[in-house]
């Protein structure tokens, strides 16, 4: 079985197709035919991310896996991101009103 390259377009694509969408990584990686590893890692890699696994917390028990909680921690920080751009936005939005109802007076 050789393995399949996926262009950097198709990877943003794919990546941006999860985020719009609101569904689980593994829904999208299953609709496209791509592995929920391999999708994760793609947004792993687009977001500057480092791709390698993250060394366990020494309060860690061994042989635990992390992936449930990397999953969830790298959903909370696009959270964490998306909620920042939109109170950005909230803010610009605001203001202009502020703005444009200062000239109409």
């Amino acid at each position: 079985m050789t393995k399949k390259k996926y262009t950097h377009e198709y990877k943003v694509e794919a990546v941006k197709a999860w985020l719009d969408n609101g569904r689980r990584s593994k829904e999208v990686g299953e609709k496209l035919g791509i592995n929920k590893t391999l999708f994760l890692k793609w947004y792993r890699m687009l977001n500057g991310e480092a791709t390698a696994p993250a060394q366990r917390p020494i309060t860690q028990a061994p042989g635990l896996s992390s992936s449930p909680s990397s999953n969830l921690e790298a959903e909370n920080a696009r959270l964490r991101r998306e909620n920042e751009r939109l109170k950005l936005e909230q803010a610009i939005l605001k203001k202009t009103v502020a703005f444009i109802s200062e000239i109409t007076k």
